[in-house]
């Protein structure tokens, strides 16, 4: 029975494409946000996503990201955390502000503008104004 392990190990790096042996933690050196710029209106929203590399340029995908954004009366981050490489931005206030992802000293950036969107009158109708 003793063999059978053995196999097994080596079927799992075989398969994995690795040797035989345990598996080192990856430094991250870049992480990259997509899409890199979002423009919304104030009360939509969209998912931006962060992908953490090595210094090999392989995915990390066992990284741990920090967001932020710079300004949360601008855009709001809400993070999910069975998928923390995903988040939800959501427009707040009109102007711009920078998203980040942060795995060490390794970060990237996505722009967000949020453009203020006309009020929507009563019933869904605009108001006539002309004179005619």
């Amino acid at each position: 029975m003793g063999s059978g392990r053995r196999g097994m190990t080596a079927a799992v790096a075989l398969i994995c494409g690795g040797a035989v042996g345990p598996v080192l933690a990856q430094t991250v050196t870049d992480v990259q946000v997509s899409p890199p710029q979002v423009r919304l209106k104030a009360g939509e929203q969209t998912r931006v996503s962060a992908t953490a590399y090595a210094q090999d340029g392989n995915v990390v995908v066992d990284a741990r990201l920090r967001w932020s954004a710079t300004d949360s009366n601008i855009v709001r981050v809400v993070i999910d955390t069975m998928t923390p490489e995903i988040v939800t931005l959501v427009g707040v206030g009109t102007g711009s502000a920078l998203v980040e992802a942060r795995s060490g000293v390794a970060r990237g950036f996505a722009m967000v503008e949020i453009g203020g969107g006309a009020p929507r009158p009563a019933g869904g109708r605009t108001a006539d104004t002309t004179n005619g």
